[in-house]
């Protein structure tokens, strides 16, 4: 960078956060904060759009930097990032694309460049990653979303969760698997399938395969927040009718999943076993959470399908019960169906894991 800094210039004029907008789930994290649920959101991301979404600086970890500050490499001297910007945008060829330091000291140094406060190769992470890194082992629930988890040491985050913490991955595909060399987790990845915690009904790790647009939109919309996200997407927006049982007016408390307290455990057991066979807990089974009960209500479930009308065919699949889509009395459906039918029950049981959590 010091003996030859315009290819990096060039590139960070192209990545110019002011180029981008946050999208939905961009959203989701400062809708999380709303909710009081956030306990930090770690971003290997360099763009600042978290920040741009609303999320307060203090719950922001970005582990490789950004492009929020920058500062002189000779003197330290610190720049805002939308000063960086600006000087940027203000050269124009034959000047060469540099951005010299402004400050009295550093006139006529050469190597007296502005650099933003993003991580090069060799360089140590930032203060704040390693000193929140405690954070993790106060939190009810971890959600991973869009990443290969092959960068360490941000991948190994995934295990330093509490041995009890419920993991899910919302991705395009499934990493950081443990025992899987691709994984980048190690042996504290994760176990979707129950292999290293004695089978699949004891894993506490859920995977929703998809963008992380579309997966977070299903689960606001699951967790009846869908109007509270789309006004941050679209602040001008006003709220739709998502039929009975629906009203989006007030989710603080979430109504439409049943919390029971601890002195309802008889009635709990009760009916987790009656309803043990179509229950999303029968595939992806909800551990618990130190001073926290979960749901027990399969009608509450049945509401979070059934906001609007169905056809006839879906109809037909929801009547033995809302939940369990992945299999069928009458004969296999295709893998597309079957395909979007797991991906709903994950997130009915992340449903549940996020409306019990406070620490995320």
């Amino acid at each position: 960078f010091k003996d030859n800094p315009a290819p990096f210039y060039t590139l960070a004029k192209e990545l110019n956060p002011k180029h981008f907008r946050p999208t939905k789930t961009h959203q989701f994290f400062k809708l999380l904060e709303t909710k009081k649920k956030l306990k930090k959101c770690f971003t290997q991301n360099i763009d600042t759009l978290e920040r741009l979404a609303g999320v307060s600086e203090h719950l922001i970890v970005e582990a490789h930097g950004s492009f929020a500050t920058s500062r002189c490499i000779e003197c330290r001297s610190k720049m805002s990032g939308d000063q960086f910007v600006l000087q940027l945008d203000q050269i124009h060829p034959p000047d060469p694309l540099i951005v010299k330091c402004p400050q009295r000291s550093c006139f006529g140094k050469r190597t007296a460049l502005v650099k933003p406060d993003i991580v090069f190769f060799g360089e140590q992470l930032p203060a704040k990653f390693f000193k929140s890194l405690s954070d993790f082992q106060d939190a009810d629930l971890l959600i991973v979303l869009g990443t290969s988890l092959q960068v360490h040491p941000f991948a190994s985050l995934i295990s330093t969760v509490p041995i009890h913490c419920p993991r899910v991955l919302i991705n395009l595909e499934a990493v950081g698997e443990a025992g899987r060399r691709s994984g980048g987790a190690g042996q504290g990845g994760f176990d979707f399938e129950g292999i290293h915690r004695g089978g699949k009904k004891f894993t506490r790790d859920v995977l929703v395969l998809g963008t992380t647009d579309d997966r977070v939109g299903q689960l606001c919309d699951l967790l009846a927040w869908k109007d509270e996200l789309l006004a941050l997407c679209e602040p001008k927006r006003q709220p739709e009718s998502h039929g009975e049982g629906m009203d989006s007016s007030n989710h603080e408390d979430i109504p439409q999943v049943e919390m029971s307290g601890g002195n309802n455990e008889a009635e709990e057991k009760a009916s987790n076993q009656k309803d043990d066979d179509h229950s999303p807990a029968a595939r992806s089974p909800l551990p618990s959470v130190p001073g926290r009960a979960r749901s027990s209500s399969p009608q509450a479930e049945s509401k979070l399908l059934d906001p609007q009308p169905e056809s006839d065919d879906l109809r037909e699949q929801q009547s033995s019960s809302a939940v369990a889509r992945s299999r069928d009395k009458d004969g296999p459906r295709d893998s597309s169906t079957r395909k979007s039918g797991e991906n709903v029950d994950q997130l009915i049981t992340t449903v549940t894991h996020l409306s019990l959590s406070e620490n995320l």
